[in-house]
């Protein structure tokens, strides 16, 4: 008899689960780069994510992982990390997935500190970014939201050339849906951070974080 049938029915409950994440826009992002601008975002830490091949959500992972979670065993000699899960894989085999193990999979780097401000201007926060500027003209404001960038991603001439953009600029955009809204699951009113805007106008910046 295996541990969880010992379990009563009220041991268990019902939840529900809403990932938030758009993986799938992937596949689109990636077939407005033409051939110059995929070149351009390869040299950038992003560069493996446009070839996924899986771009849907798993539900049987993510309930296997839900039904294997547990606390962070007594007996670990490691050391503790911020948002540390861990999972019970066998009876006698865990595994800990931290920020580490996080990048070591997704192939993404791993620095001491993720905060923004470390890596731009003080003052910058309290100005517009250069890069959103240039690609939203008649913004009127700092609050720029992801429907602002998803209107650029759907607009055929704005990566075409015919709009006279940069490469590296539609290369940025790309960078602000691959984050925001694939990564981070926001939705298109969702505020973006203007200090990640910020530390898109250098795109060298940008690889070096976190």
């Amino acid at each position: 008899m295996s541990d969880t049938e010992d379990l009563l029915h009220g041991d268990y409950f019902e939840a529900k689960i809403t990932c938030r994440n758009k993986i799938k826009r992937i596949k689109f992002i990636r077939s407005r780069l033409s051939t110059q601008q995929r070149k351009l975002f390869d040299n950038t830490c992003f560069r493996y994510w446009l070839d996924i091949k899986f771009q849907h959500t798993d539900p049987g992972y993510i309930h296997f992982l839900l039904q294997n979670q547990i606390s962070r065993p007594a007996e670990c000699k490691l050391k503790e990390e911020p948002e540390e899960l861990w999972f019970k894989v066998t009876s006698d085999y865990n595994i800990r997935c931290g920020r580490r193990e996080f990048c070591l999979v997704t192939s993404m780097r791993f620095g001491p500190n993720a905060n923004f401000k470390h890596y731009i201007d003080g003052d910058k926060g309290k100005t517009k970014p250069r890069f959103a500027s240039r690609v939203l003209k008649n913004h009127p404001n700092n609050r720029f939201k992801v429907e602002h960038f998803l209107n650029l991603i759907k607009d055929k001439d704005f990566f075409s050339g015919n709009d006279k953009r940069s490469d590296e600029d539609c290369v940025r955009v790309v960078i602000v849906l691959l984050v925001q809204e694939c990564f981070l699951g926001k939705m298109p009113r969702d505020r973006i951070d203007i200090n990640f805007l910020h530390l898109l106008d250098d795109l060298n910046l940008m690889n070096q974080f976190p």
